[in-house]
């Protein structure tokens, strides 16, 4: 997938970006979305080898 923010609609992201902001207060609006769309890139790998054993950083699961 060459665009993971295509797994979410616009209004979704918008939606796990606002969720991130609010348990991270002074967080700014483009960290939070870049820690989604890393969250996205964690999401596509783990669906693409599921049979290997991977985590994301703490950071990216707040995403």
């Amino acid at each position: 997938m060459n665009d993971v923010r295509e797994l979410l609609t616009p209004a979704a992201f918008g939606g796990v970006v606002a969720t991130v902001l609010d348990n991270n207060p002074g967080m700014d609006e483009p960290m939070a979305a870049r820690i989604v769309t890393e969250a996205l890139k964690f999401v596509d790998a783990a669906a693409k080898f599921p049979t290997m054993k991977i985590a994301p950083s703490q950071v990216v699961d707040e995403g």
